[in-house]
């Protein structure tokens, strides 16, 4: 392993610099106001308001009104509202295997930039397993929230506000399925996350 080190570290280095028409370059932008309404858009507001957020982590991770989700045989859906600090709006469909009970439930939380089947087979093998398992579907990805193509570029770049709403948005809706799950008569519920 210590000898590969230094050869992935030159790949990635040389990757890095290669020109690829999907990156999208972004200007640095504090964007304190895209995730604290009433900040200043410069970074000393927003550090001051993250430092706020950290004290207040429960507040900041709660949802102004509580998701809605209807649940079919094999999806759990909701829409997601405009103008309750979500960047990301519209209808969400997140796959889900259900076991034979209700017994357990696990959240899979995929990488950025995956794609639908990246963790299908690992959905697949929690349900084998008696557990029926839920697909997340990150914001803007799999067609969340824009049309055509992949937008992870949207999720996190270089404005940082954007990119903290987005990782929230994350945090609130799997916390929120993760409650909605319990309420639906799961005994245990998990996040196996990436």
């Amino acid at each position: 392993m210590g000898m590969m080190t230094p050869v992935m570290g030159f790949l990635d280095e040389r990757l890095a610099r290669v020109d690829d028409p999907v990156r999208k370059t972004v200007k640095f932008v504090p964007g304190a106001s895209a995730v604290f309404p009433d900040a200043r858009d410069d970074i000393d507001s927003l550090l001051h308001h993250v430092r706020q957020a950290t004290l207040a982590r429960a507040s900041f991770f709660t949802p102004a009104e509580p998701i809605r989700f209807v649940e079919t045989e094999s999806s759990i859906r909701w829409n997601v509202p405009k103008g309750e600090g979500y960047r990301c709006t519209g209808p969400v469909a997140l796959p889900k295997l259900e076991a034979d009970t209700r017994g357990d439930a696990v959240i899979v939380v995929p990488h950025m930039s995956s794609t639908e089947m990246d963790f299908a087979m690992l959905c697949r093998i929690f349900r084998s397993r008696g557990m029926t398992a839920v697909r997340y579907i990150l914001p803007f990805h799999k067609g969340r929230g824009l049309t055509g193509g992949h937008g992870s570029w949207r999720m996190v770049n270089a404005d940082l506000g954007a990119t903290i709403a987005s990782i929230r948005q994350a945090v609130i809706e799997v916390m929120s399925l993760a409650a909605y799950l319990k309420q639906s008569g799961y005994k245990s519920v998990r996040v196996v996350g990436f």
